[in-house]
């Protein structure tokens, strides 16, 4: 005979444990997942952030572990909150918590679609689209590879060098430049002749190029490579040369002294001469003299000075009438926007005609008025 008091509690344990489980799904799903963005297109060797948000929708606290489904072979993530790694979250009732959920795809993977799948409580599908195959290579570019300058400046490049392998790889960096030019790398203000990169990382190398002095003006190309014994990754620089700025300044004798009296005007000789290899255009002449004294020129611009070739001059000096007698300094400086150049002249100050007739009637007095008064009184 069947015991019907048994079969009865048996029955209505069954009942209790599937109402809990049911409460227990209940609660589960009360927990959702929430990121904005759920399609994302990368590259590989890419780091994906999405913010996520687990929001509590129950009136009791919620725990959930958080897991990753589906995801690819050698992808890796992270969930954070803060500095904190996170594998399990409790939520307020009615209440959400923010997480960081870091998505790493790694550099040798293939082109496509791959979708993953966060769980806590509830299930957020994401889907990646790579667009692009994903290889080991060495990235090497620069940010301007055309500068110009004169010869005598230094040619500036900014660079980065992008290592997209696995592994640490140690670059040696190689120039092709003309003859006698100087090529220099720099990473961290520090001159180097290689670097260690890390794998997926950069570095940033700074490339000063100065041209030799005897450099024509035009443009002139300067391979550079970086190497890590496996292969090589390189940029092609270009540098236009517009030529150097000297000018030398002067007398047609090479003489740079002369006299004045004071008062009056010296008219002087000047020669520019272009010693470089660029034009000279719009020559200005300025002069700088002592206090009261006056210094003009003819002309005062010169218009254009082709290399090799000089332009003369004329310096108007015109000395102070209160000036002693002595030796003067008078500056005269040519200029362009490009380069400066100064001469000094010494310039000696005579006494005035007037000044010096003045002493000799002075004298002549001096001497008439002893004569006249030996005469009258004589010797005693």
């Amino acid at each position: 005979m069947v015991n019907l008091k048994r079969i009865s509690i048996s029955i209505l344990i069954a009942f209790w444990s599937v109402s809990i489980l049911n409460i227990q799904s209940a609660y589960s799903q009360s927990l959702n997942l929430y990121t904005p963005f759920t399609k994302v297109s990368a590259s590989p060797g890419d780091r994906i952030d999405f913010q996520l948000e687990v929001i509590n929708n129950s009136g009791a606290i919620q725990t959930s572990d958080i897991q990753v489904l589906g995801l690819p072979e050698d992808w890796s993530y992270e969930i954070k909150s803060g500095s904190w790694t996170v594998d399990r979250i409790s939520v307020k009732p009615k209440d959400k918590q923010s997480l960081n959920f870091q998505l790493h795809v790694p550099l040798k993977v293939n082109k496509g679609t791959y979708n993953i799948r966060l769980q806590a409580g509830s299930v957020l599908p994401i889907q990646v689209d790579l667009t692009e195959e994903g290889t080991y290579r060495t990235e090497f570019s620069a940010s301007q590879l055309n500068v110009e300058g004169a010869v005598n400046s230094t040619f500036t490049y900014n660079a980065d060098l992008y290592n997209r392998t696995a592994d640490d790889q140690v670059y040696a960096f190689r120039a092709e430049a003309p003859p006698n030019w100087g090529v220099v790398f720099k990473s961290n203000n520090q001159q180097v002749s290689s670097v260690q990169i890390e794998p997926n990382e950069k570095a940033s190398i700074t490339i000063e190029v100065t041209p030799a002095e005897n450099t024509k003006a035009g443009q002139y190309e300067i391979p550079i490579t970086a190497s890590n014994g496996q292969g090589l990754s390189e940029i092609k620089l270009e540098a236009v040369v517009t030529g150097s700025y000297d000018i030398d300044l002067s007398t047609p004798t090479g003489v740079l002294s002369s006299n004045i009296r004071a008062g009056s005007t010296k008219q002087l000789k000047f020669e520019v001469k272009n010693t470089g290899s660029s034009d000279l255009n719009n020559v200005q002449l300025s002069g700088q003299a002592p206090a009261n004294w006056e210094v003009s020129f003819e002309p005062s611009t010169i218009g254009k000075i082709a290399p090799g070739q000089s332009q003369e001059f004329l310096a108007n000096i015109k000395a102070d009438n209160k000036s002693l007698s002595g030796d003067y300094v008078v500056d005269i400086e040519a200029r362009i926007p490009e380069k400066s150049t100064k001469t000094t002249l010494r310039v000696t100050v005579k006494a005035s005609l007037f000044t010096g007739w003045l002493g000799l009637l002075i004298i002549l007095l001096s001497i008439y008025l002893i004569y006249y008064l030996i005469k009258k009184y004589g010797r005693r």
